[in-house]
């Protein structure tokens, strides 16, 4: 995962954070 993450622009693992705080959010 980290080679991805470190692959990944910035402004796309911002994005991804939010996608996975949505999704925590839902489960909630």
């Amino acid at each position: 995962m980290r080679v991805i993450i470190n692959e990944m622009p910035k402004d796309n693992f911002a994005i991804a954070g939010e996608l996975v705080r949505g999704r925590k959010a839902a489960k909630q």
